[in-house]
């Protein structure tokens, strides 16, 4: 196991709960939740919350989320 910063963990677990809320939010109005990491710090962090890198020129990870049906 990969050990994470100490800045890593403290975002997990204050900033975790509001990205799982914005997730969930967007669970039936959209696709894919995209969003732009600012840090390799903040990669690893969107990395552990299951986002995915993305190729995408305006976004750095996503995930997919329920659509609409």
């Amino acid at each position: 196991m990969t050990m994470m910063p100490a800045t890593t963990l403290v975002r997990l677990t204050t900033l975790g709960p509001e990205v799982e809320a914005l997730r969930g939010g967007a669970e039936g109005h959209f696709r894919v939740v995209r969003l732009r990491a600012a840090s390799p710090e903040a990669a690893t962090f969107y990395r552990f919350l299951g986002f995915a890198d993305s190729t995408e020129p305006d976004a750095t990870h996503s995930i997919p989320v329920t659509p609409t049906r």
